[in-house]
């Protein structure tokens, strides 16, 4: 009976030691999905600002040169006539010269150090240390930097 009692409390201590091992899985895939969602979050965020800016440039430009607004309309009615003449549109162009100029400013700022804002930084400092509060590690001091590499995001 001694042997038998043994070979359930070993099995009992090996499926435990096996759900526990999920349990901790599944929460490391909930907690990195977490964090994908916030930088997909993030992403659009900043896509939308720079679609917007895009725009704002692109109608200043178009506000303020008659030229290129000339072409355009002339472009446009051409467009109308032919379809196949419509290449090489002035809006297009305009579009593409914002996008290249937006990202060779991105690549040389990559290497410069940025504050964080302060709300920014208190609310990263506050979820860090809900997890470590969470995970039983309330005494382990965690800071976010408050200056970031401007590439890494």
């Amino acid at each position: 009976m001694n042997k038998v009692s043994q070979d359930i409390v070993s099995k009992i201590e090996s499926a435990h030691s096996a759900k526990l091992k999920f349990d901790m899985k599944a929460d490391v895939e909930r907690k990195l999905n977490t964090v994908a969602h916030k930088e997909t979050i993030l992403r659009e965020k900043i896509s939308v600002g720079i679609a917007a800016g895009a725009a704002a440039a692109v109608r200043a430009q178009f506000a303020t040169d008659e030229k290129l607004k000339t072409t355009a309309l002339d472009m446009a009615i051409a467009a109308l006539a032919n379809p196949d003449t419509f290449k090489d549109h002035p809006v297009e162009k305009t579009y593409a010269a914002f996008f290249k100029s937006t990202s060779d400013t991105a690549a040389k700022q990559a290497d410069e150090m940025v504050e964080l804002p302060a709300d920014v930084l208190e609310q990263i400092n506050a979820e860090m240390k809900l997890v470590a509060d969470r995970e039983g590690l309330s005494e382990v001091k965690i800071d976010f930097p408050k200056k970031v590499r401007r590439g890494d995001f």
